[in-house]
């Protein structure tokens, strides 16, 4: 009772007692074989968790761990290369180092039969990978919070570490494993040789143009403000928002007057918030919301929270902007955009 080993378990016990459930057998217990003799903590899994030929009990003896969470690793270690997540699994969910491959179904009358054909299909990637399968009702929010990914029913998707999602589009069709494992194995090679291309939730890109006014989509925001070489200026929207609708036509005064006063280093743009993952480390949850991008510090946007008027707007990007700029070009573009007899109003964007 007062061992290292007992102390160790007891805090883990506090610690993931809302999943698990524990007990303590000391001196007087007959636990002779199979179990074999003290001291060592017995993980006793589920049976509706079980593929074939799987022991029931996981023994792993008190020398073999010396924390809470080494008893966690260990644990996971000797559990199966795929598991069902359920409640029971999440201490142990995150503590191995190998990306994390879900497979989303139905826990149905088909479960035990899926299970062990998707145990099939990945035993020669679990060097590779931890596999998971997991309840396709009612999870995809609580998934895309933990693991930074959007799960819809029959697709196996991995987050990598530095966050980057992949999923698995094509191939997939309704009827279980069965009509599945080759797109899989397929997708899971593509994974495990770097030729899965990252998966965002994304409008249709729109043609590239040389436009006052970009539309940015998931697809696109790499390729222009992360990887561009121009400053960025984003308006973040919805379609259905009052005030966005207000903004959008001095929003679009801006980006002409940037545009025709010769400010070429930056760029204007409007990102539907709603249709595109927005991007890390963002947090977009009420509209319209203004963030500038330096170029080449796109991991460190400057919120906008101030007056909503275009030579506010310019003065804010002249402040922050890697490529430097005369606030008067911005003016005199203004002015140009008058002489010409453009029309400002709306467009659909």
């Amino acid at each position: 009772e007062q061992s290292e080993a007992a102390k160790v378990f007891n805090e883990f016990c506090k610690e993931h007692a809302l999943y698990l459930r524990f007990g303590k057998v000391t001196k007087g217990a007959d636990l002779s074989a199979p179990l074999g003799p003290p001291e060592a903590v017995f993980f006793v899994r589920h049976m509706a968790t079980l593929g074939k030929k799987e022991e029931a009990v996981v023994r792993i003896a008190g020398d073999q761990f010396s924390t809470a969470s080494e008893l966690a690793k260990r644990a996971a270690e000797a559990l199966p290369a795929v598991r069902v997540l359920d409640d029971s699994m999440r201490p142990f969910a995150t503590v191995l180092d190998k990306p994390i491959v879900m497979y989303h179904l139905p826990f149905d009358a088909g479960l035990v039969y899926n299970v062990n054909r998707f145990r099939k299909v990945t035993s020669e990637f679990v060097k590779d990978f931890d596999f998971y399968v997991m309840d396709v009702e009612g999870k995809e929010k609580e998934l895309e919070e933990q693991y930074n990914v959007v799960l819809t029913d029959r697709q196996a998707l991995t987050s990598n570490a530095a966050g980057a999602s992949f999923g698995m589009s094509e191939g997939v069709v309704p009827g279980g494993m069965g009509k599945n494992s080759e797109a899989i194995a397929k997708f899971l090679d593509s994974l495990r040789t770097g030729k899965a291309e990252a998966s965002v939730l994304s409008e249709v890109p729109p043609p590239e143009d040389d436009q006052p006014l970009k539309k940015l989509v998931g697809k696109t925001w790499n390729s222009h403000v992360v990887n561009g070489d121009k400053d960025h200026f984003v308006m973040f929207h919805a379609p259905w928002c009052g005030h966005c609708k207000a903004a959008k036509p001095d929003w679009k005064i801006l980006a002409k007057a940037f545009h025709q006063g010769g400010v070429k280093s930056m760029q204007v743009s409007l990102f539907d918030a709603t249709a595109n993952k927005v991007p890390s480390p963002l947090e977009v949850k009420s509209y319209p919301k203004f963030y500038f991008f330096p170029a080449g510090k796109a991991d460190s946007p400057i919120e906008y929270d101030d007056t909503r008027s275009m030579m506010a707007w310019a003065k804010f990007a002249q402040k922050h902007a890697t490529h430097r700029f005369e606030i008067n070009q911005v003016y005199w573009g203004w002015k140009k955009r008058i002489e010409f007899g453009e029309d400002d109003g709306e467009e659909e964007l």
